[in-house]
């Protein structure tokens, strides 16, 4: 989406983002039509995202960023080769925010508003919730 009004052939630089749906920014090519008033962009395919479990701290401690869906986690986890591969869902105000690892073999997202900013802890019989973040 352009976020202001685009009167001239270079104002598009550095305020055009493409978002595939899930947790990728998409690779694009833009050119101009000859008379200048039409852009036209070419998909050329998604980035490739990176994940990672992190053991200690937050997402954003890590310079990396929160999950944001059940699906996204769950994607994240087949990406990521972990036991399972499909997310169940919670809301806990004390569980790592978005997306997380349980025990090394439950994948959980916590939907938990409330929850933004915790990261990785083991409060549950010293089992640890690892927060799976990304950069896309």
């Amino acid at each position: 989406t352009f976020d202001q009004p685009i009167s001239h052939r270079s104002d598009w630089r550095g305020l055009f983002e493409a978002v595939d749906g899930s947790l990728g920014k998409t690779n694009f090519s833009m050119s101009w039509s000859d008379d200048s008033t039409i852009l036209y962009l070419e998909i050329l395919g998604p980035v490739e995202t990176y994940y990672e479990v992190i053991s200690t701290g937050t997402c954003s401690e890590h310079g990396l960023l929160s999950i944001g869906s059940a699906s996204a986690c769950s994607l994240a986890a087949a990406a990521l080769s972990l036991p399972t591969t499909t997310a169940t869902t919670e809301s806990s105000l004390t569980s790592p925010e978005g997306c997380y690892l349980f025990d090394e073999t439950t994948v959980t997202f916590n939907s938990a508003a409330g929850a933004a900013g915790n990261g990785a802890e083991t409060s549950t019989m010293g089992l640890p919730r690892q927060p799976i973040c990304y950069f896309p």
